[in-house]
């Protein structure tokens, strides 16, 4: 609440008694406008209580979804682990850029949607600077991204994905060449 409105109000009660119309009017006229002050006064403060509570509750949403998608890739790449690849997981483009570097890859996956770099970019950028061949699986959970030119031309695989699908998407990538079009688009399901 502003100081003035306190101060208005104050001023209107410690005036004293008021004895003729005109005086009980001004009276009621100061404490109905330091009401009203009070109440937009708490209107602006239950304002920004309910935005302050909306962004916690998107930082609480995207801590879930982040949380969520690392027990997903911990568990795609125990699942890969368990068919008897040898997975090696990065957080970033950049960083499986330095790790190719310093490595020999068979297959490459990547989501289509990262931070920084997405998954084509990643791909543009490997292809680009590397002589040695690789496949490629991206995956994803949006739809009608399998219309873009850098995603038609390697194995696509939708999420959620059962680990059947995971398998036959990885065993595709690796089986063919890169002059050859996609043998699938293994769909997710759960399961």
């Amino acid at each position: 609440m502003r100081s003035d409105t306190r101060a208005d109000a104050a001023a209107s009660i410690s005036r004293g008694p008021v004895s003729d119309a005109a005086g009980r009017a001004r009276l009621a006229n100061g404490i109905n406008q330091a009401l009203q002050n009070v109440d937009q006064a708490l209107g602006n403060v239950l304002a920004t209580r309910a935005g302050v509570g909306a962004r916690l509750r998107e930082l609480d949403s995207v801590t879930q979804a982040n949380q969520d998608r690392g027990d997903q890739y911990a568990q795609t790449l125990s699942t890969l682990e368990d068919l008897d690849y040898d997975p090696v997981a990065c957080s970033s483009g950049a960083e499986a850029i330095e790790l190719f570097r310093g490595q020999e890859f068979d297959l490459v996956i990547s989501d289509v949607i990262m931070p920084e770099m997405t998954g084509p970019e990643l791909i543009r950028h490997l292809k680009a600077t590397e002589t040695r061949d690789f496949a490629v699986l991206f995956v994803t959970g949006y739809v009608g991204e399998s219309e873009n030119d850098d995603l038609r031309s390697h194995e696509l695989l939708r999420k959620p994905f059962t680990v059947g699908a995971l398998a036959g998407a990885v065993s595709a990538a690796l089986s063919r060449s890169s002059s050859e079009p996609p043998r699938s688009s293994a769909a997710g399901a759960k399961g």
